[in-house]
This record gives C-alpha cells, sequence and structure tokens, in this order.
C-alpha cells in the first residue's frame, strides 16, 4: 500500500507539473502573439507614411481642390480603420486584403506625385473562393521598394503584385523595377530591413505552426544580370473559413 501511494503521489506531483508548465507554454505563446501584433502595428503605422500623406491631402484643401482632397481623405481613414481593426488578426478575407492594398498604393502614388504606376492581378479561381490570407504581408515590401528602391526616381516606375493558386497554396508575389537589392542596402538603415525581414519570417513561422501548412519567403533581383529591380515571393497556405478553429476565424 506504500508504495502504491507513494506511486500515485508521483503520479500527481508529475501531472501538476505537465499541466503548470502546459498553462505557462500557452501563456508565453499569447506573450508572443500580442507582441508581434504590436511590433506589426508600428511596421503598418509607418509615421513618415501618415504625416506625408495628410500634408499632400492638406496641400490640396489649400488649393481648393475640394473633391481630389475629399476622395484621398476618404481613402485615408479607411486605410487606418482598416490598419487598426485588421492588424490584430492572423487571417482576413482576400477582398479585404486587397481594398487595403488598393489604397495604400493610391495613397503612395498621391504622396509621390504619380510618379509610379501599381497593378494588382488576380487568378479568378481565386476570386471566387475567396480565400483567408494574412494581412498586410506585401505592405513592407511595396515600402522598401518605394522608400529604399528609388521607385519613385526612375522612369516608368512600377509596382506589380499578383495572386496565385498553386494547388493547395496561395502563392503572393511583389514585383518592381527600382534600383534593386545591392543599391538600396547602401541607402536602407540595417535596423529596419532587419526588423521588416524578422517580423514577416515570424509571421509566416507562426501561420506554419497553427495551421500545420508550409510557408516560404523568397527574395530574389528582377534582372540577375544587373540586379535592377526585386522580386518577393511568399508561398502561403490556401485557407478558407472553414479551414481554421472557430476561434481563429475573421
Amino acid at each position: 500500500q506504500f508504495l502504491l501511494y507513494g506511486l500515485l503521489l508521483e503520479v500527481l506531483i508529475l501531472g501538476i507539473g505537465v499541466y503548470f508548465y502546459y498553462r505557462q507554454y500557452r501563456h508565453r505563446q499569447t506573450l508572443a502573439r500580442l507582441q508581434m501584433r504590436h511590433q506589426l502595428l508600428r511596421t503598418q503605422m509607418n509615421p513618415h507614411f501618415v504625416f506625408n500623406s495628410l500634408t499632400v491631402i492638406q496641400s490640396f484643401i489649400f488649393e481648393n481642390e475640394a473633391a481630389r482632397s475629399g476622395k484621398y481623405l476618404v481613402k485615408f481613414s479607411r486605410l487606418m480603420r482598416n490598419i487598426l481593426e485588421y492588424s490584430e488578426r492572423e487571417f482576413i478575407p482576400l477582398d479585404t486584403e486587397l481594398a487595403i492594398l488598393r489604397d495604400y498604393l493610391a495613397l503612395q502614388t498621391l504622396r509621390y506625385g504619380d510618379a509610379f504606376d501599381f497593378a494588382i492581378e488576380v487568378d479568378e479561381e481565386l476570386v471566387e473562393l475567396d480565400p483567408l490570407i494574412p494581412p498586410m504581408l506585401a505592405q513592407p515590401f511595396i515600402e522598401n521598394a518605394l522608400e529604399h528602391g528609388g521607385l519613385h526616381e526612375i522612369e516608368d516606375g512600377q509596382v506589380q503584385i499578383e495572386l496565385k493558386r498553386k494547388g493547395s497554396q496561395l502563392v503572393l508575389t511583389v514585383r518592381d523595377n527600382g534600383r534593386g537589392r545591392t543599391a538600396a542596402a547602401q541607402q536602407q538603415s540595417p535596423t529596419h530591413k532587419g526588423q521588416a525581414l524578422r517580423i514577416t519570417h515570424e509571421r509566416l513561422d507562426l501561420i506554419q505552426r497553427n495551421t500545420g501548412h508550409t510557408t516560404q519567403l523568397d527574395i530574389s533581383d528582377g534582372d540577375p544580370t544587373t540586379g535592377r529591380g526585386t522580386v518577393v515571393q511568399l508561398l502561403l497556405p490556401l485557407l478558407q473559413t472553414s479551414d481554421l478553429p472557430q476561434k481563429r476565424r475573421p
């Protein structure tokens, strides 16, 4: 009996230890998610972008261009609202993400005086499926193309965003024809670049752990011979609302 009671006590102590370890692990995971969301929000709410957008809109008002200032003020307020609302979500519907991207790019073209063009291409199959996608994954790479790739300083600057289906995965591609990674690295802050890439890798790792699907990030030169332009390709799981647990649904 003494031996039996001893074994039961050991099992009880072990069970309590496993319970508290699991509870602490879940707590650390929750804190990590919150920290990542705060970091993501800081990267999306770029103070230079916000300030410059408002300054340009203000100039329209001073120049009595009421229709134009009103148009972009609506886009700006809608973008800020969407960033605040959706940056805390792990996945959002594709059509919502496309609306955010269009508003963001429209404001960037306004900010740079229509110095570049942009295009968003989506497979018809994806439009019909309307899958879920992590919010604003493309935004840091678009910002890099403009801020550090000198896209607004070259003739016929372009940003192209493509979303395609590849089996059970979604491929998001951001392509620009800027000065390229080598030239941009000489002007870009290593801290900013490292932070943007680190947050993106952390988000992809979290998606892979939570969904069990492979994620991948590839960055290459648009023209390997000259080093001009940059191509960013993100491989994501092709998910719909029914594929996620209830608590993760948008």
